[in-house]
């Protein structure tokens, strides 16, 4: 399923705004529910040399350097990482209903959409972001339905690689974790601290960062 990313904008010369951004990342607003099934802060662990998560055999998380489960017993068994928005917290899960973002910064984008009638796609499913593609639509329907959704990939991976790079700043930041093997989730919040100011501060920076490239 796709993960979360940054928006490719219009013609070159063309000045930059919020509202085009707005555009773009325009998707139907429903307030869901949060289905997350966390593990544990103790038992996961950030791989210094990888980025990615890992229950060191304790679990199912599994990071890019360690080898693939063989039989997949979850939607998504690797499915847990840190939030795609502020780096800081534990977001994602087992499930391809899981969110993307952790439980503050996803009140950071609901203030969005109340403020601008719009937000960005936090949800790993296409559905959880109000876009799908009906089983009798019409080719009409089809060729639009195909574009939100190709979009909504292309965007979903921006959101992560902003949420790698955000990881990868932080660490950076701390010269004595990143001398570290392996750093618990908990041993990282405490060092970090999240906050709704800070889960603020990352998605205004991420939409400035989307306005900026087009």
């Amino acid at each position: 399923m796709p993960t979360a990313s940054s928006a490719h904008g219009g013609p070159r010369g063309r000045p930059a705004s919020r509202d085009r951004l707005a555009k773009k990342w325009r998707i139907l607003i429903t307030e869901g529910s949060r289905t997350d099934h966390l593990m544990p802060l103790q038992s996961l662990y950030l791989h210094v040399s990888c980025l990615d998560l890992t229950s060191i055999g304790s679990g199912l998380q599994r990071c890019s350097c360690e080898p693939k489960h063989e039989k997949r017993t979850e939607d998504c068994p690797n499915g847990f990482h840190l939030c795609f928005l502020c780096g800081i917290t534990l977001a994602g899960g087992y499930s391809r209903w899981s969110w993307e973002v952790c439980e503050r910064c996803s009140r950071a984008n609901e203030e969005l959409g109340r403020e601008q009638g719009w937000k960005i796609p936090v949800g790993r499913h296409s559905v959880m972001n109000g876009i799908a593609i009906p089983m009798n639509a019409d080719a009409v329907t089809l060729a639009v339905g195909s574009d939100l959704l190709l979009d909504f990939i292309d965007r979903a991976r921006s959101l992560q690689a902003w949420g790698e790079s955000e990881v990868g700043s932080l660490l950076d930041a701390e010269p004595k974790l990143k001398k570290l093997r392996f750093i618990s989730i908990e041993l990282w919040q405490k060092t970090h601290r999240p906050s709704m100011e800070k889960s603020r501060d990352a998605l205004r920076r991420f939409l400035d960062s989307n306005v900026s490239t087009q």
